[in-house]
């Protein structure tokens, strides 16, 4: 197997997604993950272009003040990058960001950037979509998350970012697969989804049209209000849907955004943290002018337009 080709560098400043800009001693730019303006790193080369080069931090030589130790130690690149800075440093990061977003197009923003924030750094997440890991020692299914930059994958027990109602379905889906010693080549991926109230449904996607349908006792040993057992087409990387195998329980879930309730589907578009949603809608609100007639374009299944968009609105959506 080839070694990763490593190289050292002095990063420079964080750009939009988590990497961090730094130049070589030759000139070239390199994008780096796990790393932090003013560190001096030394990364594994993931990917190489003519003008630069990716890669992921695999030593800290010169650690910066604001470095923290990530809470999902292994897993933070897969899920949440910025987890290797306090709280109050992201803030000031992604307001650079927007700052210098609106700077490219020559436009000045006339007041301070504000981050909002309901102050909640995890268990947050509403919606977690896990893969699979198959340990070749102890011959058991793990739950995975793919390496960030990579096709490859990492075993995980959990993620910090989810509801714990999230983390217990998934540990009780993976014990009744282990039961049936399942292997993660049957699998694509498993989706959990959770309501502000804390019921849970989740859709297993699986490879094989035969794979056995879990039975009523394993069903009710998951601790959810739905699960399904969904065929997708194993030429296709994506977990789409291709027919659902197997329905059990109440397989939507409803939450309420701004005093309106929503019901939607697990697979379907939602927001994944929806207190800071309202927060951010109640500031759009205000450049929606009463008493005009609104148009809400993409407008999915209404949570911007029927919470919003005042007394005349019409939505516009091409998917049924």
């Amino acid at each position: 197997m080839k070694e990763p080709l490593i190289k050292t560098l002095t990063l420079d400043k964080i750009v939009g997604g988590g990497q961090t800009l730094g130049q070589l001693d030759y000139g070239k730019k390199a994008f780096v993950w796990g790393g932090l303006p003013g560190e001096k790193v030394s990364f594994s080369v993931s990917k190489k272009k003519a003008n630069y080069l990716e890669g992921v931090v695999t030593e800290v030589h010169e650690p910066s003040t604001e470095r923290i130790t990530p809470v999902d130690e292994e897993s933070y690149l897969s899920t949440s990058p910025w987890q290797i800075m306090a709280f109050d440093a992201e803030q000031h990061y992604k307001a650079a960001l927007i700052e210098e977003a609106f700077e490219l197009h020559d436009i000045v923003v006339p007041q301070p950037i504000d981050i909002y924030t309901d102050g909640r750094e995890f268990e947050y997440r509403n919606k977690i979509e896990f893969s699979w890991w198959w340990d070749k020692e102890a011959e058991q299914l793990d739950l995975a998350f793919f390496r960030r930059g990579t096709h490859g994958k990492i075993p995980v027990e959990k993620t910090s970012l989810a509801n714990p109602v999230i983390n217990s379905a998934a540990h009780a889906i993976r014990d009744v697969l282990r039961a049936r010693n399942v292997q993660a080549y049957m699998l694509k991926t498993v989706i959990i989804r959770c309501s502000q109230d804390g019921q849970v449904v989740t859709q297993l996607y699986v490879k094989d049209e035969d794979f056995e349908v879990l039975n009523e006792d394993e069903l009710r040993s998951l601790g959810v209000a739905g699960f399904e057992l969904i065929f997708s087409n194993p030429k296709s990387p994506a977990s789409v849907i291709t027919h659902r195998m197997h329905t059990w329980g109440h397989t939507s879930l409803t939450d309420t955004i701004l005093d309106v309730p929503f019901t939607y589907a697990v697979e379907g578009f939602f927001q994944i943290n929806i207190p800071v949603y309202e927060q951010a809608l109640l500031d759009m609100k205000e450049w929606v002018t009463p008493g005009h007639p609104t148009v809400d374009l993409y407008s999915g299944v209404g949570t911007i337009g029927l919470t919003i968009g005042g007394e005349s609105v019409t939505m516009v959506e091409i998917n049924e």
